[in-house]
């Protein structure tokens, strides 16, 4: 709550004193014009130094973009939408908004429409660029709805490994942000300095992953909710930071957690819990979750349930070192054709679990601590 006080006091402080309209640049928002440089004009004199203020744009229509809008060394720049809806302009396929260097900036309220025909790399990249002024981080999105048809998109957010190298690029907020049908992930983060990214309210729909770590970062996803997902709902390649996934609901994907590993090495301290998962699209191996981390890893309060095909849903766990790690289950229940849902190295811990299987009879598993 203080940081986003804050966060609003910088703005109203500085709009006092400076606010645009992007209309009185040139930004006609008809869906014919393309106002790529006078919106660029526009953001660019949003600001006084590297204190930014406030740009907004006109009420509703249709913005045609046809380059990167850049947002640049700034500190505390909000991008009110207004509710319009950015689309591209066949030609070059680069980031359609990339904010460099950008610290405790806000952007809200707009739609993003591309496809296969208009397609971008990245809707929104954040990343650390060479020489900052201002080290980037505590971004935040709000009431953003990024539509990318048939993969029009590469990712819909992508904390990208900028020519600044792996150095903050974190704490960023994507809260009641919406990301559909993009080519890889909803939500890609690239290094392990980009930690603790805040996915609040998130709606990930179709491509290959909902939020992927790769080969490193770090992120919290509470009320997140979507599907259609052909690889994972979540991929976190390597243990580096703490990481929760909380009070969700995936459906139609073919896994839920996938880690790198097996390693031995490092620290990734996870919970997983409050959520509902259906195993109507799981892959061929059953593999619900492949953790393969020495965790600690804790499981609980879930519902992991079946389509009306039963299925030998499983949750994998694998470790460099079968004495190595720690994983905790509680109060998890499991619709499987397995005895043992649990499979590879079972937990170290685990009390109050259910297993229903197909005919629909409920067996509790065995309780046990070790």
């Amino acid at each position: 709550m203080k940081k986003y006080l804050g966060i609003m006091f910088l703005f109203l402080s500085v709009s006092v004193a400076h606010a645009v309209n992007a209309i009185d640049y040139g930004v006609m928002c008809d869906g014919v014009t393309d106002d790529t440089a006078a919106l660029q004009a526009a953001v660019d004199d949003a600001r006084i130094g590297t204190v930014g203020g406030i740009l907004r744009m006109p009420d509703g229509g249709i913005c045609m973009l046809s380059d990167t809008i850049h947002v640049e060394n700034v500190n505390g720049l909000l991008f009110e939408g207004n509710g319009v809806e950015f689309r591209w302009i066949p030609g070059n396929i680069v980031d359609m908004f990339n904010f460099s260097d950008a610290r405790e900036c806000l952007m809200q309220n707009l739609k993003v429409l591309v496809s296969p025909s208009t397609p971008v790399d990245d809707v929104i990249s954040l990343e650390n660029g060479a020489g900052a002024v201002i080290t980037p981080t505590h971004n935040s999105f709000k009431h953003v709805y990024i539509q990318c048809t048939n993969g029009g998109c590469v990712n819909g957010i992508h904390m990208a490994l900028g020519p600044g190298g792996d150095a903050n690029n974190d704490f960023n907020v994507f809260e009641h942000v919406a990301v559909n049908n993009p080519a890889e992930a909803s939500a890609q983060i690239d290094h392990s300095q980009s930690k603790h990214n805040q996915f609040l309210d998130f709606n990930t729909y179709n491509g290959k992953y909902g939020i992927r770590t790769y080969p490193a970062g770090s992120f919290r996803s509470e009320r997140t909710v979507g599907g259609g997902h052909s690889v994972t709902n979540f991929h976190v390649e390597a243990a580096t930071d703490v990481m929760s996934i909380t009070d969700f609901n995936f459906e139609r994907s073919a896994r839920f957690l996938v880690t790198g590993g097996p390693t031995i090495n490092g620290t990734s301290p996870m919970i997983i819990s409050g959520g509902r998962w259906a195993n109507d699209a799981i892959a061929e191996d059953g593999k619900i979750i492949i953790y393969q981390f020495p965790g600690p890893l804790t499981l609980m309060n879930n519902f992991f349930i079946r389509s009306s095909v039963p299925k030998p849903l499983s949750i994998y766990w694998n470790t460099y070192n079968p004495v190595n790690g720690t994983f905790t289950a509680i109060g998890n229940y499991i619709a499987s054709t397995l005895e043992e849902p649990f499979v590879g190295k079972l937990p170290t811990c685990r009390t109050g679990n259910m297993v229903v299987h197909a005919d629909g009879l409920l067996k509790a598993l065995p309780a046990y601590c070790n």
